[in-house]
């Protein structure tokens, strides 16, 4: 009986340790995982985009990727990736802040470089511009399945000489009316009668500084961005009430004009951040 009662702990024994080793394992591999993933980040900047080692994304980048423009593969991701090096050439990536969470990585980036070719339609202005951005990114099975980066592109527009860099000297008071459609080209034409007289309506009223235009065709499709700077939250709320009342007068209607022509739009707001 004490033989049987000894082997019976010594059984007990052994599954203590290995529900213990187990239990161990399962808490090294989630950061396990998660330096393994920054380091699959590291080898996108430093390698593929820095280096320009292509033949890399093979390793790195999940045959199942996606986009949020519809792009698909490891195509899809490179796409992107040339279009823009060969536009700026000398681009060189800098990864300023890493963060890595489960299976998804945020990166807080810099990108340098001198505008040498054709991008997003613009031609070449030899502009030296400096981008600041975050990159999220999504990883399965040591892969990249998803990713998505978000710049100032407004900044990146003024370095180019598109936008007037004298909006960053506007008073602090100021805000940026930023409106963005996407529409079939077929559209366009339309949009931009509408458009136009929008514009010409605004700039005679009072609190109005200044207006930007910028297009780009991708997917087939044409998308405008629209800024509008006024002197402050005051002007730009009565200059809206003022095109509403407007477009009474003139029996336009936006909500049905938009889903006629199958226009989809955003609108923001923004502020200068004071130095």
């Amino acid at each position: 009986m004490k033989q049987v009662n000894q082997f019976i702990f010594g059984v007990v024994m052994i599954l203590n340790q290995n529900a213990l080793s187990q239990s161990n394992q399962l808490l090294m591999s989630e950061p396990m995982q998660e330096i393994s993933n920054k380091k699959i980040i590291q080898c996108l900047y430093y390698d593929v985009l820095n280096q320009r080692h292509y033949q890399k994304l093979e390793e790195i980048v999940s045959k199942d990727y996606s986009n949020i423009k519809g792009e698909t593969g490891i195509d899809g991701f490179k796409k992107n990736v040339v279009e823009f090096i060969q536009a700026f050439p000398d681009a060189k990536w800098t990864i300023t802040e890493m963060i890595a969470e489960g299976n998804k990585v945020f990166v807080k980036q810099k990108v340098e470089g001198t505008h040498k070719d054709f991008f997003q339609n613009i031609p070449p202005t030899n502009q030296f511009i400096t981008s600041e951005g975050m990159g999220f990114y999504v990883l399965e099975d040591g892969k990249i399945i998803m990713h998505q980066v978000q710049t100032n592109q407004l900044a990146f527009f003024q370095q180019l000489g598109l936008i007037p860099t004298t909006l960053s000297l506007i008073d602090s008071n100021a805000v940026y009316f930023v409106d963005r459609f996407i529409m079939p080209k077929s559209s366009f034409p339309r949009f931009f009668e509408k458009m136009e007289m929008n514009r010409r309506f605004i700039k005679n009223l009072e609190g109005f500084i200044s207006d930007e235009v910028m297009l780009k065709e991708e997917n087939g499709n044409i998308i405008v961005m629209t800024v509008a700077v006024w002197e402050n939250n005051q002007a730009l709320d009565k200059a809206k009430s003022l095109v509403k009342e407007e477009y009474q007068r003139i029996g336009f209607n936006p909500a049905e004009f938009f889903q006629r022509l199958n226009i989809t739009k955003q609108r923001e707001t923004f502020k200068s951040i004071e130095q």
